[in-house]
């Protein structure tokens, strides 16, 4: 063993990196539900109701994960995703709604119906963070 390796495994473990996420509904009810459900589970959350609230938000934030609900409409949906790509490359991208969204694949890298269960909605909610850390490794 190398003298780097055990300072790097022992003596200055890896902060946890904590998931940021950003909530993007037009609905009030179902953004405050939502909201409330990862914030039980202690995790950061921002919120907007449409695509430009997403393009004004908050400038230090860095979002690991976007979820943007179909209920925005096809035109904010795809304005809302096309500028988390370019703002926040890193973050995963979780549709909420009804059948496919009307995005083009790599706008996107999970879905779930928005008529899921609270349980459904962590678990989508756990793979993009899953991966999100995997990028940050």
């Amino acid at each position: 063993m190398q003298l780097g390796d055990s300072l790097q495994s022992h003596a200055f473990p890896e902060p946890e990196l904590r998931l940021c996420v950003l909530l993007v509904d037009p609905e009030p009810a179902a953004l405050d539900s939502r909201r409330g459900l990862l914030v039980r589970h202690q995790i950061s959350v921002y919120t907007a109701r449409n695509a430009i609230e997403v393009f004004g938000a908050e400038p230090l934030i860095e979002p690991g994960l976007v979820v943007l609900n179909q209920r925005l409409g096809p035109v904010d949906l795809e304005a809302a995703a096309e500028y988390t790509r370019h703002r926040w490359p890193q973050a995963r991208l979780l549709i909420m709604g009804e059948g496919e969204p009307p995005l083009e694949d790599h706008l996107y890298d999970e879905t779930a119906a928005d008529g899921c269960n609270r349980a459904e909605f962590l678990q989508a909610v756990d793979r993009c963070a899953r991966m999100w850390r995997i990028q940050h490794r």
